[in-house]
C-alpha cells in the first residue's frame, strides 16, 4: 500500500528531480504495463458507451421538463418524489447542455469515467503529498477506474443509464474530490497557513456530495463528524472549520431527509419500517459484496498489483508514518463493516 507522509517541505519539488534516482527500469516498465493495460479497459468502457441509449426514468424526467419547465419540475419532483436535490437537477439539466437526450447520452460514460480518474488523482495526490501528474499518481488513478468499471455488477445500470450513473457514480466522484480535499484541509492546519479557500471548496463539493444520494450523504456526514470528533481532541481552534463543515453537512441532509416526496415514495413500498428486514437484508447483500472481493479475478489482481506502485512512492518521500497496530485493526473493521451499513438505507 501506499504511505502518506508528513513533511512541511513542498510537494511540488520532490517528484521530478528524483524520477529517474526512483525508478529502475524494471519498474518503469511494471507501470507503463500496467497504465496500457488500465487504460485499454477503461476506452473499451467509453467506445461501449456510443451504443447507449434513454430508457425508462430518462423519458419521464425529460417529458416532465418539457412540459413543466426545468425549475418547476425539480420542485414538483422534490414535492412528490425524492429529496436529492443535486442528482435530481444533475439529472434533469445534463440533456440540455449535451445537446439534447438522445445526442448526449453517448458522452456520459466518457464524462464520468473522465471524472473519475481527475478525482481519485486528485485524492491520490493530496494523500501522499504528491503532484497530481506524477507517474504513480497517474498510473494509480487510471488502475482504480479501470478496477471501478471492471468490477460493476452491472455496467448497465450502474455507468450507462443516465438515472443510476448520474445519481450513484456522481457521488462516488464528489466523495474522493471531497476525502482529498479534507486532506489538504487538515495539512493547512498543521503547517499553521491559510485554508479559506479550500475549506470553501469543501464546503461546495460537501453540499453537492449530501445532495446526490442517501448513501452518499450518509458517507459524507460521517466523515465529516468522525473527522470533527478527532479535531476536537486538539483543541477548538483546530476543531472550528470542522464544526462549520458538519454544520454543512446537518443542514444539506436535512433538507434531503425531510423532503415530502420521501414520504410520498415510501408509501408505494410496504416494507419502508420493517426495520428487521432491513437489517436482514443489509448483511446478506453486505456479505454478499464482501465476498464478491475475494471471488473476483479482478479484484484479486488489483490487490495484488497494488504492490507494484509502493516502493517508487515510498522512495520519492521516504519519511512515512509508521503503521499503528491500533489503527489497522479500526480500518479494517470500517472496511469490513461499510458494506453492510451501506446497504441500510437501501432496505
Amino acid at each position: 500500500m501506499f504511505r502518506r507522509v508528513e513533511s512541511s517541505k513542498p510537494a511540488t519539488d520532490s517528484i521530478i528531480p528524483h524520477e529517474r534516482r526512483y525508478f529502475p527500469k524494471t519498474e518503469k516498465l511494471a507501470l507503463s504495463l500496467l497504465a496500457l493495460a488500465a487504460l485499454t479497459a477503461i476506452l473499451l468502457f467509453i467506445a461501449l458507451g456510443q451504443y447507449a441509449q434513454p430508457s425508462a426514468d430518462d423519458f419521464c424526467m425529460a417529458e416532465g421538463i418539457r412540459r413543466e419547465g426545468l425549475w418547476t419540475h425539480l420542485w414538483n419532483h422534490y414535492q412528490e418524489w425524492s429529496g436529492r436535490y443535486f442528482g435530481n437537477a444533475l439529472y434533469a439539466i445534463y440533456p440540455l447542455l449535451s445537446g439534447g437526450l438522445l445526442y448526449g447520452y453517448k458522452f456520459i460514460a466518457l464524462l464520468l469515467l473522465l471524472s473519475l480518474f481527475t478525482a481519485a488523482a486528485f485524492c491520490l495526490s493530496r494523500l501522499f503529498l504528491i503532484r497530481m501528474n506524477a507517474n504513480v499518481a497517474v498510473v494509480a488513478a487510471l488502475t482504480f477506474t479501470a478496477v471501478y468499471v471492471l468490477g460493476l455488477r452491472s455496467p448497465a445500470s450502474s455507468l450507462y443509464w443516465m438515472a443510476g450513473s448520474l445519481s450513484y457514480l456522481t457521488a462516488n466522484i464528489l466523495l474522493l474530490l471531497m476525502v482529498g480535499l479534507m486532506f489538504q484541509l487538515a495539512d493547512r492546519q498543521r503547517e499553521a497557513k491559510r485554508s479559506s479557500a479550500t475549506l470553501l471548496a469543501l464546503a461546495c463539493v460537501l453540499t453537492l456530495a449530501v445532495g446526490t444520494n442517501e448513501t452518499g450523504m450518509l458517507m459524507a456526514a460521517t466523515a465529516v463528524a468522525v473527522t470533527l470528533l478527532a479535531r476536537l481532541f486538539k483543541g477548538w481552534r483546530m476543531a472550528r472549520p470542522w464544526l462549520l463543515l458538519f454544520m454543512v453537512a446537518a443542514a444539506c441532509s436535512a433538507v434531503v431527509y425531510f423532503a415530502p416526496g420521501n414520504t410520498v415514495r415510501e408509501s408505494t413500498f410496504r416494507y419502508g419500517h420493517d426495520l428487521l428486514r432491513a437489517m436482514q437484508g443489509s448483511l446478506i447483500m453486505g456479505a454478499w459484496t464482501i465476498l464478491g472481493w475475494v471471488q473476483s479475478p479482478v479484484f484479486l489482481l488489483a490487490t495484488a498489483l497494488t504492490a507494484i506502485p509502493d516502493r517508487p512512492a515510498a522512495a520519492q518521500r521516504p519519511a512515512a508514518i509508521p503503521a499503528h497496530e491500533k489503527g489497522t485493526c479500526w480500518l479494517a473493521t470500517g472496511t469490513l463493516l461499510s458494506p453492510i451499513l451501506l446497504e441500510f438505507p437501501a432496505w
